[in-house]
């Protein structure tokens, strides 16, 4: 080979190394976003969009998020299905999963409540500070946890003003610590994720519901067929989802952009939970404009929920103690970072 030629190939591999060099630091990567409730849904309409455009700003669109135009597995089924790489990132209500996510289940206890915004931040710190030795995301990358605003109880006929009217009631709650408890109450209780109450609320099936915050009873359509919301005050209690990656999907993701990433997830997550305060207040408006009334149990109710809770708490804090967390003093102090908070 002639040294011009020689000089011409050498010059021509610099290039393309250089070429590909360029190629891989700006590669795309495409994560899929399984969203289980419809797109009318509060998280779908003021939550992930913000994050997703937050995420690809910082990552600067090497890092894209595409949704799912529908769910690709049922709501309990959240977990598996990213674990299995059906999708690439999902949100998992915990209170389905019992037996896996156990600790995020704290927040179903009644305790004082906050914002959405708060509690998120407040469940993030404790999970950070208390429960990482119970390893529940194996296999996961945990991207940020959220609480959903408080839940109520809501009716379709009579307003609630007895502990013996419960009792006679068909009462629909997600299953685990709210089902157990309302069980003791009632042997009409009905079980089932919140996205499915519509079939049943609408036909009549139940007499009442609850586990859900008031801005889900226009997302799914449930406000046309309510009469009563009912303030539970201190029994009140709230659902806390994880969102999570699959692992290797993460691992797939430069450590400069999973770096960008985890300043707008986590603890910073919490701050859009803002947008679902904001949809609750909305929703309030509507509903009550519609004829929706709103009042406060009777202390003796408020009371007899309180005491069929009572076994909750103290169930909790065995079961973090055999995942190896300290269950009182984490309960302690989400307790007292909600109150804090809030301020």
């Amino acid at each position: 080979m002639s040294r011009t030629a020689r000089y011409s190939f050498q010059a021509l591999s610099a290039a393309l190394s250089t070429l590909a060099f360029s190629t891989m630091a700006l590669a795309q990567t495409t994560v899929l976003f399984n969203s289980f409730p419809p797109p009318t849904h509060m998280m779908n309409q003021r939550v992930f969009p913000v994050w997703i455009k937050q995420v690809e700003a910082a990552t600067q669109g090497r890092v894209k998020i595409e949704v799912s135009p529908s769910s690709l597995a049922p709501p309990p089924g959240q977990l598996d299905l990213v674990l299995k790489g059906g999708a690439d990132l999902a949100w998992q209500f915990s209170g389905v999963v019992a037996n896996r996510l156990a600790m995020n289940q704290m927040t179903q206890i009644p305790s004082p409540t906050g914002s959405a915004a708060v509690m998120s931040r407040a469940i993030w710190r404790t999970h950070e500070k208390f429960f990482v030795p119970a390893n529940e995301y194996k296999g996961l990358k945990l991207i940020a946890l959220f609480s959903f605003p408080a839940a109520h109880f809501y009716t379709l006929k009579d307003p609630l003003t007895s502990i013996d009217q419960v009792k006679q009631m068909k009462v629909l709650t997600v299953p685990g610590i709210d089902a157990k408890a309302w069980g003791a109450l009632t042997t009409g209780v009905v079980t089932s994720p919140v996205v499915r109450y519509f079939e049943l609320v609408s036909k009549g099936t139940v007499d009442a519901y609850t586990s859900m915050p008031i801005a889900d009873m226009l997302s799914l359509n449930l406000w046309k067929s309510t009469k009563y919301i009912v303030d539970l005050k201190d029994a009140k209690n709230s659902g806390t989802f994880a969102l999570i990656m699959n692992e290797k999907k993460w691992e797939s993701i430069a450590k400069a952009d999973q770096a960008a990433i985890e300043k707008v997830s986590g603890e910073a997550f919490a701050a859009l939970m803002k947008g679902v305060d904001e949809v609750t207040q909305e929703v309030i408006a509507k509903v009550t404009a519609d004829g929706v009334q709103r009042v406060t149990a009777a202390d003796a109710v408020i009371a007899g929920v309180k005491q069929a809770y009572a076994s909750a708490e103290s169930d909790w804090i065995a079961e973090a103690g055999k995942r190896g967390v300290n269950g009182r003093a984490a309960f302690d102090f989400y307790r007292a970072q909600v109150i804090e908070l809030s301020k």
